[in-house]
């Protein structure tokens, strides 16, 4: 509209931005367009810059001849109803700095908003987001400060005082921490609006004496006290305190209530690794539907918990045995040897209390066992305890034992007798062979080491 008008021939300095002034109120004038210009240069001239008459007086605008007031009737566009009075431009610009139909868009949706929330009461979560914090504490003294605020206010209305009273008698400013009398109020401020939303038809239903109020309220005998819903129970000629005779009605998954069971837990020190003593002492006050779910759940989480009674990693998928331990053999071909830890015997012949050991031969198959008494751990001693076994029983083709210095060293001995020629022409077919398990592993020996813990409780005992 500013481009396709020619320029007054007075002299006058009209710059751009004055003639995009002026094609927006032609525009507006001859209601074929919408009054709203997308070039910012036009608002911040026509607050700054002083122009002609009309720009700031409507009456003396310019008109324009191509525009006929008898066909008024027949335009039916959006447009502005701009009243007759007298009004600077600049203000019009400032009420209708966006088009036509994003503001009735934005009225719709602020209408529909206001219905959505027309049956919600106005409360203190509203102004303080709950889910800011994690500590009710911290809460409470936040919502403290806030009352203490808005009763200074009202008290500055009352007086129609102009400075609100934000200092004491002293004159000081009220720096000081919030009294418990204000905590209480404003922890009975969040349990009302808590109630009041998540329990609305349950406090309506109250307030109306309405019968049909849900199985909860029957359940519980819920009654109002000073806006407060309450559980009825059965203990009321008891001694307890109010508060422990009516409970006060929480929901379960609200964030305020997994605050409280927080500062409960933490409070008892962690105490419990079941979630019995946390709901024990939530419930002197409070009444949690599904409370031991709602604390379990919220203890999973505790770190401090986790890292004391947290269980062992799971055991790994146990691997297939070994082919020696499920062939059918003769028994003791295949054994596994481990001596016991150390036994106090006394000598009969003078009475003195030596060290023994007992040398374990298990076989692999028939989990049969021999024991062999040795005096010690040498060498010599381990191999007269093995000439003894492979008499009594029979010689092993295979020996399993771990990476002791004493079996290691019975196997090179071993090893330099079978390769004597004379043994070797003798052992030829039933060669010994001495199996050891990784180093550092003693789960690979189970088989014999469960043993030794059988025999040794059956020697205790």
């Amino acid at each position: 509209m500013a481009k396709n008008k020619v320029a007054p021939i007075k002299k006058q300095t009209l710059t751009l931005p004055r003639l995009e002034l002026m094609g927006a109120v032609i525009a507006t004038e001859t209601k074929s367009a919408h009054p709203w210009n997308k070039s910012r240069s036009t608002t911040r001239f026509s607050l700054v810059v002083k122009g002609p008459e009309w720009l700031c007086n409507r009456e003396s605008c310019p008109k324009c001849e191509l525009y006929d007031s008898s066909e008024q009737s027949d335009i039916s566009v959006n447009h502005l109803q701009i009243e007759t009075t007298q009004q600077p431009l600049e203000s019009i610009y400032t009420h209708t700095n966006q088009p036509v139909d994003d503001r009735e868009r934005t009225m719709t949706d602020t209408e529909h908003n206001n219905s959505d929330t027309e049956g919600i009461p106005a409360g203190i979560h509203q102004i303080i987001d709950i889910h800011a914090y994690n500590d009710v504490h911290r809460l409470l003294l936040v919502t403290a400060y806030v009352l203490r605020f808005v009763t200074l206010l009202k008290k500055c209305i009352i007086n129609n005082d102009k400075t609100p009273p934000v200092s004491n008698t002293n004159n000081r400013p009220q720096t000081t921490m919030p009294s418990a009398t204000e905590i209480i109020n404003a922890e009975t401020v969040w349990i009302q609006a808590i109630q009041h939303t998540e329990y609305a038809s349950i406090i309506t239903g109250l307030e109306r004496n309405n019968h049909k109020i849900g199985p909860l309220s029957k359940q519980l005998k819920l009654f109002l006290d000073e806006e407060l819903l309450r559980t009825g129970g059965r203990i009321q000629n008891s001694k307890l305190d109010y508060n422990t005779i009516h409970l006060i009605l929480l929901p379960s998954h609200h964030q305020f209530t997994m605050m409280i069971i927080n500062a409960t837990h933490l409070r008892l020190n962690h105490a419990g690794s079941l979630a019995t003593t946390t709901a024990t002492c939530i419930r002197e006050r409070y009444w949690v539907p599904s409370i031991r779910h709602v604390v379990n759940t919220i203890l999973h989480k505790c770190v401090t918990c986790k890292r004391v009674d947290g269980h062992p990693y799971c055991k790994p998928i146990p691997a297939p045995l070994p082919d020696y331990h499920v062939h059918h053999t003769p028994p003791f071909s295949t054994c596994g040897i481990d001596y016991t830890g150390a036994l106090f015997v006394k000598n009969p012949h003078n009475n003195t209390i030596t060290k023994a050991y007992i040398c374990l031969f298990m076989c692999a198959i028939t989990r049969a066992i021999h024991l062999e008494l040795v005096s010690d751990m040498m060498t010599t001693t381990f191999m007269l305890a093995f000439r003894h076994f492979a008499a009594r029983c029979s010689t092993p083709t295979m020996l399993i034992t771990d990476n002791a210095t004493t079996f290691v060293s019975a196997a090179n001995e071993l090893k330099e007798i079978i390769s004597d020629p004379e043994v070797q022409s003798f052992l030829t077919k039933i060669h010994t062979t001495w199996r050891f398990i990784p180093k550092r592993s003693p789960w690979f020996g189970g088989l014999y080491e469960r043993m030794v813990g059988i025999t040794k409780n059956a020697l205790k005992k």
